[in-house]
């Protein structure tokens, strides 16, 4: 028992599973390249359980590709649990220097993240492709409401059969085609705002991003009796993501505090080197 909590916790089983991981993901960007990537495109746009239960039986294989990461990433944790108990917290309790303490910081600091990853993953809501003609409406959780008040197309209709990613600034004007939304809760105006590309809008937690626009129909007009452009807006609501975002610049600022302290400083790493090099014979 004590070889396994010792190989548990060891750098070599950390390296490991850090190699798997890379490949991993490169099996990724092969599944993408070669007809997949609507479906990665689609877990993205829903919460994980809701996902599994819509697309799962569709994709066997992305599913085995998404349950195979989970098992990286839970081995990953274990890792972590059993490095920071059985080596960094007693370093740390025995030295009682900045290095050792800033490292079980480090430890902490990391595992939160992966939890709020993890968190992202399962709580809150997510609504993707919600189609809206100026005027629409959209009801979501908690009695939110969102309403398309306009939409403000400068540019050709023309270039709306094109996908998004292929518009230059010539074709599309980035700045000036917007959306206008008002919000509501159980019918109480809360906030009208505009949406404009990679430009979201966030109002108690819930996330407005405008998406894309759509061609016109005949029922979307405007008030010169023009066809107007339709919308595509994305809405979600993270609970996790203001942790997640405060403690990630914490960590990234905490291993560079400790490379500093520990640039060519050898004895300083001393009792990390040991302690991990110990455990990989």
């Amino acid at each position: 028992m004590k070889k396994l909590t010792e190989y548990l916790s060891s750098l070599q089983f950390c390296l490991w599973l850090l190699i798997i991981l890379i490949g991993w993901f490169t099996w990724a960007s092969m599944l993408a390249a070669t007809g997949h990537s609507d479906t990665f495109a689609q877990m993205n746009n829903h919460l994980l359980l809701n996902w599994l239960s819509i697309s799962c039986q569709k994709a066997p294989l992305i599913c085995f590709w998404l349950f195979g990461l989970c098992a990286v990433m839970t081995a990953l944790g274990i890792n972590l649990i059993f490095c920071t108990w059985n080596k960094i917290l007693k370093m740390a309790a025995k030295h009682m220097n900045r290095s050792a303490m800033l490292m079980l910081m480090i430890h902490l600091l990391f595992g939160l993240v992966i939890l709020g990853h993890l968190g992202s993953l399962i709580f809150g809501f997510r609504h993707s492709n919600i189609r809206l003609q100026q005027g629409g409406s959209f009801e979501f959780e908690s009695g939110y409401r969102v309403t398309a008040d306009q939409i403000h197309f400068v540019n050709d209709f023309a270039v709306l059969t094109k996908p998004m990613k292929a518009l230059t600034s010539e074709e599309f004007s980035f700045g000036s085609n917007f959306v206008q939304i008002s919000v509501y809760r159980n019918d109480r105006f809360l906030k009208s705002e505009r949406l404009y590309f990679l430009k979201p809008f966030i109002l108690d937690n819930i996330q407005f991003t405008l998406r894309s626009f759509t061609p016109p129909v005949s029922t979307g007009k405007t008030a010169q009796n023009q066809p107007s452009a339709g919308t595509i807006l994305f809405i979600s609501k993270n609970p996790v993501k203001s942790l997640v975002f405060g403690l990630f610049p914490l960590m990234i600022i905490g291993i560079t505090a400790y490379l500093i302290m520990t640039w060519k400083q050898p004895g300083l790493l001393n009792p990390i080197s040991k302690s991990a090099g110990g455990n990989t014979k």
